[in-house]
């Protein structure tokens, strides 16, 4: 299932390309998670009583899974947000480029 459009590829695209660290990690964390609200709308028959539960990223990412996204996703999607508490959290932060990050496959047709 494709939900973005080509704003939205433009937006993650330039988030991956802004100058600094936290940028990049911000934006794009706000981009991803912006989809997977999109598919758990989509996914359920009345999202809005979910909204009370204030599911944070990580709850998110496994009802998302839970409702039919596809699995191969559930590492990468939490390891963003992983990533993303930790530019939250500590001054400083720089992406690390000897860390080995879960792949996502770029080329397919979800999120």
């Amino acid at each position: 299932m494709s939900m973005a459009n080509e704003s939205e590829k433009n937006d993650l695209k330039k988030a991956l390309l802004s100058e600094d660290d936290i940028g990049k990690v911000v934006r794009t964390h706000i981009c991803i998670e912006r989809h997977i609200n999109e598919f758990i709308d989509l996914s359920i028959d009345k999202p809005n009583y979910l909204k009370p539960i204030k599911l944070d990223y990580f709850g998110k990412v496994n009802l998302s899974i839970s409702v039919g996204l596809d699995e191969s996703l559930e590492k990468p999607l939490l390891q963003i947000g992983t990533i993303r508490n930790r530019f939250a959290h500590r001054y400083n932060q720089s992406l690390d480029t000897n860390t080995h990050y879960c792949p996502i496959n770029i080329h397919s047709n979800t999120i």
